[in-house]
């Protein structure tokens, strides 16, 4: 990103500020606060009011994987970790070539303090359509909200190729052993998976969303780079396409490393199985992580396993290449 590390201060970032009360809401360059090089940008909200900065557009390439890093702290906001009225997130912005928006993505940030430096990673697919990206750190206080402070430094989003390397090492984890949402989904016989059970979400029994596949909290997975592998079914493909899955790799500490939704209209073929592979990087630090699959309803579902491939292991120099 230009200007990633905000050395040349506010150069090509735009700031925002909704100060009606005129309480001292700012966006600024810290000179005393830096991650990496001398100074980071701050946004600081005394009380009620909202701020952001936004990026200037980056250029990028439709259809490939970016990885997103950034490093952060803030101070104030809850005292317990649940929502105490401050609010702080990123958003991604895809422009086509004309910079007018082809999708969004983004994620709330920590509703407690962070008073260390944190560092953040999370891969995005780029629309096909996307010629630029610009990224906002959008942040908010209201009327019961903490006085707060936010930092931000060494904002990078690169292009991350990567591919399973010869002889990689393989998780292979069986949803049917008892990782989904079992008051809502049943365990059923599947005569195309190897252990003959799967994971089954019929609307003729319920309709209501739910985790088909949840609460794996591996811990066996080192930092590196993955692809993780949803094996699913659907029992017909519907003439009008509809937003069945939603999927996500969460984590203890660091949100999700990637996520993203699966329509109908992605299956090949009602009544077989089908790999849906996803990338992510993961970073030092994180203790578990969760690959999670949200059924939507309306059409019969079927999930077998889920598996993480290894592209990587992290060696000490591909850590400091990562979080540099």
């Amino acid at each position: 990103m230009p200007n990633h590390s905000f050395e040349e201060g506010m150069s090509g970032w735009q700031p925002s500020v909704n100060d009606p009360s005129h309480v001292g809401a700012a966006v600024t360059v810290d000179r005393t606060q830096a991650k990496h090089g001398a100074q980071s940008l701050k946004i600081g909200l005394p009380a009620e009011s909202r701020a952001a900065a936004t990026s200037p557009p980056a250029p990028v390439r439709g259809g490939q994987d970016y990885l997103l890093s950034f490093w952060y702290r803030c101070e104030g906001f809850s005292e317990t970790g649940n929502y105490a009225g401050v609010n702080l997130q990123y958003v991604v912005n895809w422009l086509d070539a004309e910079k007018k928006p082809v999708g969004a993505g983004g994620m709330g940030l920590s509703y407690g303090a962070v008073p260390e430096w944190r560092f953040m990673t999370r891969m995005y697919l780029s629309p096909q359509e996307a010629a630029f990206v610009a990224l906002t750190f959008p942040m908010s206080v209201n009327d019961k909200g903490r006085p707060s402070r936010f930092w931000l430094d060494d904002v990078q989003l690169r292009a991350w190729p990567g591919e399973p390397k010869p002889g990689a090492k393989t998780w292979v984890f069986r949803v049917a052993d008892g990782t989904y949402q079992q008051d809502l989904f049943r365990r059923v016989a599947d005569d195309d998976t190897a252990t003959g059970f799967a994971v089954l979400a019929n609307p003729r029994f319920n309709d209501k969303p739910g985790y088909l596949a949840a609460n794996l909290y591996t811990r066996a997975i080192p930092p590196g780079q993955y692809r993780a592998l949803y094996r699913l079914k659907i029992a017909e493909i519907p003439a009008e396409p509809q937003a069945l899955l939603a999927w996500d790799l969460n984590t203890d500490s660091v949100g999700f490393l990637n996520a993203g939704t699966i329509g109908t209209a992605a299956f090949k073929q009602a009544g077989a199985y089908q790999d849906f592979v996803v990338r992510f990087v993961l970073p030092p630090g994180v203790a578990w992580i969760d690959p999670r699959l949200t059924w939507n309803g309306g059409v019969a579902t079927w999930i077998d396993t889920i598996t993480v491939v290894e592209e990587k292991t992290f060696t000490q120099d591909d850590v400091d290449f990562l979080m540099e």
